[in-house]
C-alpha cells in the first residue's frame, strides 16, 4: 500500500508542480514527515497523516490509495478542475469557458 500511495503523492505533486515543503504546508504537517513519505522512509503512515495529504493535495483518500489512480471519481475530477483553473488569469479562464461551452451540445431553441 505504501508503495502505491507514495507513487500517487508523487505523481499528484508533478501534475501541480508542488514542492514537498509546499505540500507541508497545504497538509499542516511537518516537513520531515513529507520527505519521510516521499523517501519511503514512512512505511506505514497513520490514516489521520494520509487524509491529511489527501487535503493538501485536494484529492480524496480513495484517490490516493489506488492502484488506478487515472480512475478518478467525479469528486476528484472536479478538485483537479477548480485547482487548474485558479491557477489560470481571468483572460485565460474565460477563454476556457467560452471553449468549455461550444463543446456541449446544442440545445435545440423552441
Amino acid at each position: 500500500m505504501a508503495g502505491i500511495f507514495v507513487a500517487n503523492v508523487k505523481a499528484t505533486m508533478d501534475r501541480r508542480n508542488m514542492t514537498a515543503a509546499a505540500l507541508a504546508e497545504a497538509s499542516k504537517l511537518n516537513p520531515t514527515g513529507i520527505y519521510d513519505i516521499l523517501k519511503g522512509k514512512s512505511r506505514n503512515p497513520r490514516l489521520d497523516t494520509i487524509e491529511k495529504v489527501a487535503a493538501g493535495l485536494k484529492v480524496s483518500v480513495p484517490y490516493l490509495l489506488s492502484q488506478r489512480p487515472n480512475a478518478l471519481s467525479d469528486d476528484d475530477k472536479r478538485a483537479e478542475i477548480v485547482e487548474i483553473f485558479e491557477q489560470m488569469d481571468a483572460e485565460t479562464q474565460l477563454r476556457l469557458i467560452q471553449a468549455g461551452l461550444a463543446w456541449l451540445p446544442q440545445r435545440d431553441s423552441a
